[in-house]
């Protein structure tokens, strides 16, 4: 696997993660881990380093 096709495979995963926790949001679901709820706020963190990564990730596979 070269360079350029790891960013876009490692790119299109963060965005996919960063699109759930989106979409978390947007719809309200709520998500319970061992009988905790966990915070809607928390998906905010989830967009935010997730999509920072596939930005990174696709930024750096038009530079090579």
């Amino acid at each position: 696997m070269t360079m350029r096709q790891y960013c876009l495979v490692s790119g299109g995963l963060f965005a996919i993660v960063a699109g759930a926790h989106l979409l978390r949001i947007l719809l309200g679901v709520a998500i319970e881990v061992s009988d905790y709820p966990v915070p809607l706020q928390l998906s905010w963190l989830g967009v935010l380093v997730p999509g920072t990564l596939a930005f990174q990730a696709f930024r750096l596979r038009g530079r090579r």
